[in-house]
């Protein structure tokens, strides 16, 4: 308003229109230099409230964005309601870990019992099969060689076949694993599947187990 009676009085006084000129765009750029002033210190408590919600979605869950003391009910309000986000987000973080553990033991568990019972069972069955084909190529007569090749070939499946299974049971629970824990588990287990297959290993134990 002062700015357009100044223009109407120099107008009308002085006349000379760079004068005129001059002081529109002056008054033109202070009416946009204040309204930017004003805007940015009236949405100041939004850019502090995206700052929180961007530090919330890179993954700082510490930084819950309490209330804005300066700002408006309604700022105020999505303050309230992102904190209440963050919080029900850590909650369920919280519940999804507990029930991945509970997952993951009972899968150790169901893996434990599983090779266990192969073990105990399985593998002392072929075992056992495995004595038995040896003692029936001993009673053989010398002239059955027939029935002694068809043993062999009998028994050098089956020992291939208890070969396997042990693959299987270690592959679900390593013994080493219960005997020895979790290090000496990693060092057997790389020495055994990486270096038969050409990979180098080594293995530095820290000094405390994690």
């Amino acid at each position: 308003i002062g700015g357009t009676l100044l223009t109407v009085h120099l107008v009308n006084v002085v006349g000379q229109l760079s004068l005129i000129l001059l002081f529109v765009v002056v008054g033109v750029l202070v009416s946009f230099f204040s309204n930017y002033l004003l805007v940015r210190a009236a949405l100041d408590p939004l850019y502090r409230l995206r700052d929180r919600a961007g530090a919330v979605a890179a993954g700082e869950r510490s930084v819950a964005p309490e209330v804005i003391p300066d700002a408006d009910r309604d700022v105020r309000q999505l303050a309230d309601a992102l904190g209440a986000l963050v919080g029900q987000l850590e909650s369920r973080n919280k519940e999804l870990q507990a029930l991945s553990q509970r997952v993951i033991s009972a899968q150790e568990a169901e893996r434990k019992r599983i090779a266990r019972s192969l073990h105990d069972d399985t593998s002392q069955y072929l075992s056992m099969l495995i004595v038995q084909i040896e003692r029936l190529e001993q009673r053989l007569p010398p002239e059955a060689d027939e029935w002694r090749v068809q043993l062999v070939s009998c028994r050098q499946l089956a020992q291939q076949i208890l070969r396997e299974l042990r693959k299987i049971i270690y592959g679900l629970r390593p013994t080493v694993l219960d005997d020895l824990g979790l290090a000496p588990a990693i060092h057997w287990y790389g020495r055994l599947m990486l270096e038969e297959a050409g990979v180098r290993t080594t293995f530095n134990l820290p000094d405390e187990n994690p």
